[in-house]
């Protein structure tokens, strides 16, 4: 049972009251876009042709990528894999393990040679065959296509060769984590043996066949000689519709049968018989870097009693409707090895907040009802920005809890991401800087961690690189190899961030797919990365 809503947070669900309580009352919203002619389709005896489902999407890659679904460009990779279009030669399970995929198996026969097995039989949408050769080709060229290809924790491969069905991927020092970084959509494989035009030709080897794609969205449709068994639907059309109300509009009047990422207060709307809800909690997280060189936040005592301060639980309660989990470091307990279930963070607790501020000199004075020392107030430069509807309801939580303890904090919200003049490495003139993102992308722990308290990490504008404790922990993680030793340092390195201060990362977020009754085979996953699959239905 989820705890009754505190007063102090009352007010601001009010913010999510005006998009979402007028949903009810509408019965209708725009057109769709135009669908195509598929080719009819039978398999296993019955025709599907005819079966068909609409499904909504709030985080259609292709609308930022002119409208295409071609892998290598930018994310748009994204919507490849989610709608079944192109698979990868690896991916996650579940529990965040690396499994084979279109490689029936994968080896390292030294540290820097891995061999994958391509599954027999693999063929393209086109008919032509999925071989090495061919997985060869897919990979070299999204590496010349793709600029995300350095960014994806350096590939660092040196050369890749194929004989028959084997491909043999040879890195040019250890890359303990390759086989997590090539689940990454970008290396979804298409045939690069024809032109790949991401509107209307990319050729996978998925369950569904690309018809087109726009901006709008695109239309997929059953592939008759599919791998690894039989589609059950004949066409699946994607709407791309960002705006959460219309989303939420589109899915109780008819004009969808599925949607993705609905917003928080939307989702009790679909709790009846008529409905379903899939929901998993992820690895995107709402992540605070406290800034050690602030004067301010320099002491220990300061930052942990911020830490104590935040009532995480009460947050997700009440502004997140209960979709979320409570976060101690930056993975969720899904992640076994080195996520939260190892570790602990500062209780919530305003008298202990009180204690340590009492510690570090400041107390309350003069009656304010805000902590002094030194006849000046404590005043946090709080910043985030507001393309994620959380953050703003976060940092409204926040203030408001650090009032509680004497800590006046004024707000900083941009638009669409951390302002990285104002958060410069040396700067003074911020405190808190709280982002939110996919922490684990590859299902590794370095990426996260090295960006947020690494020395060079792009997020890492707190101070932290002087932590030789830390900064050890994190060297060690690039270099291990072996899989138990990687996961303790990086619970090492998370658990001393969080026992210096130096981060609080507030809630891990639970995503959810609404669907109307009779569809089956869509649930959400942990990736966030899976969604249409060779077992999606709908019986209507």
């Amino acid at each position: 049972m989820k705890k009754q809503k505190s007063t102090k947070v009352l007010a601001l669900m009010a913010v999510l009251a005006l998009g979402t309580g007028m949903v009810a009352s509408f019965a209708g919203c725009g057109e769709g876009s135009t669908e195509s002619n598929p080719t009819p389709v039978t398999s296993g005896g019955a025709n599907t042709a005819d079966k068909k489902m609409v499904y909504g999407s709030a985080a259609y890659a292709g609308a930022i990528y002119d409208g295409g679904v071609d892998p290598a460009m930018g994310y748009a990779g994204w919507s490849t894999y989610r709608y079944a279009i192109g698979e990868c030669l690896v991916t996650f399970n579940e529990n965040m393990e690396v499994e084979p995929w279109l490689a029936k198996s994968f080896t390292k026969s030294d540290d820097k040679t891995w061999v994958f097995e391509i599954n027999d039989g693999v063929k393209f949408h086109n008919g032509n065959a999925c071989d090495g050769a061919a997985v060869k080709a897919s990979l070299e060229r999204c590496m010349q296509k793709s600029d995300r290809t350095a960014d994806v924790n350096n590939l660092l491969i040196d050369k890749i060769e194929a004989s028959g069905n084997t491909v043999t991927i040879t890195t040019k020092e250890p890359n303990p984590i390759l086989g997590n970084l090539l689940c990454d959509p970008l290396f979804c494989i298409v045939d690069a043996s024809v032109e790949t035009d991401g509107h209307t030709n990319v050729i996978g080897t998925g369950a569904y066949k690309l018809v087109s794609a726009s901006d709008e969205g695109c239309t997929v449709v059953a592939n008759q000689s599919y791998w690894n068994g039989t589609p059950k639907m004949g066409t699946i059309e994607v709407k791309s519709i960002t705006d959460g109300d219309t989303l939420t509009m589109a899915l109780q009047n008819g004009e969808i049968d599925a949607a993705q990422e609905l917003p928080l207060a939307s989702l009790n709307l679909f709790s009846g018989d008529q409905y379903s809800i899939s929901t998993s909690a992820t690895s995107r997280s709402s992540n605070m870097v406290l800034n050690t060189r602030s004067k301010y936040l320099s002491d220990k005592n300061v930052r942990l009693a911020i830490a104590h301060g935040i009532d995480k639980q009460d947050f997700i309660d009440a502004l997140m409707y209960g979709y979320g989990e409570l976060a101690h470091g930056f993975f969720p307990q899904k992640f076994s090895a080195f996520g939260d279930s190892k570790l602990t963070s500062p209780e919530f607790n305003v008298e202990k907040a009180k204690e340590l501020l009492k510690q570090a000199g400041w107390e309350d004075t003069d009656g304010d009802g805000f902590v002094d020392k030194d006849g000046e107030n404590m005043k946090l430069q709080y910043y985030t920005y507001s393309s994620r509807q959380d953050l703003p309801l976060l940092a409204q939580a926040f203030q408001s809890d650090m009032k509680d303890i004497g800590i006046d904090v004024e707000l900083n919200i941009g638009e669409t991401g951390p302002d990285q003049d104002a958060l410069k490495k040396d700067s003074i003139q911020w405190d808190i800087n709280v982002w939110q993102m996919v922490t684990a992308p590859n299902g590794d722990p370095l990426y996260m961690i090295d960006s947020a308290v690494g020395r060079d990490g792009y997020y890492a504008t707190g101070g932290t690189e002087n932590d030789t404790e830390l900064q050890g922990y994190i060297d060690a993680l690039r270099k291990e190899t072996d899989t138990a030793k990687r996961a303790e340092l990086a619970v090492q390195a998370q658990q001393k961030a969080i026992d210096e201060g130096y981060l609080i990362v507030a809630f891990h977020k639970e995503q959810s797919l609404a669907m109307k009754k009779g569809v089956t085979g869509l649930s959400q996953h942990p990736t966030d990365q899976h969604e249409i699959n060779v077992d999606t239905d709908f019986n209507k």
